[in-house]
């Protein structure tokens, strides 16, 4: 595992140690507890994309969610999203974050350049979604 993921890690572990600490460790969006630190997700009680930049740092503004309740709030209005939908995303992020972590060195460096390539091709909206920009 290289520092940053270890270091990542501990953060969260921390986090959620404070958390269960000072019994906050219940979901903002679905009011059950909170168990595991896997579980465990920084969540805006109120949205603030589109709405207003400064609530995304606004403490008072903060809570902790489920993370599967975390993703499906933050689809809310967009599209229905339906449970096994929900259920293939999250395995798809977790096999994306085991491989990320079991990667060498080279593989990530082969995978940044990748992506540096591709942001010659596309940009992002002023909702910040991907599209591609005209060829010149």
């Amino acid at each position: 595992m290289n520092f940053s993921t270890a270091q990542q890690k501990l953060w969260k572990l921390v986090l959620f140690n404070l958390v269960k600490k000072a019994e906050v460790n219940v979901c903002i969006h679905c009011g059950k507890l909170i168990e595991t630190v896997r579980e465990l997700s920084i969540a805006h009680r109120q949205k603030w994309f589109d709405v207003n930049p400064d609530l995304f740092w606004d403490l008072d503004n903060i809570g902790f969610a489920h993370l599967h309740c975390n993703i499906s709030d933050a689809f809310k209005g967009k599209k229905k999203t339906s449970p096994k939908q929900l259920a293939v995303m999250a395995a798809a992020m977790e096999r994306s974050k085991q491989r990320r972590e079991s990667a060498t060195h080279e593989e990530l460096v082969e995978w940044s350049n990748k992506a540096r390539s591709a942001r010659k091709f596309f940009g992002r909206d002023e909702k910040g979604h991907y599209v591609k920009k005209p060829q010149q």
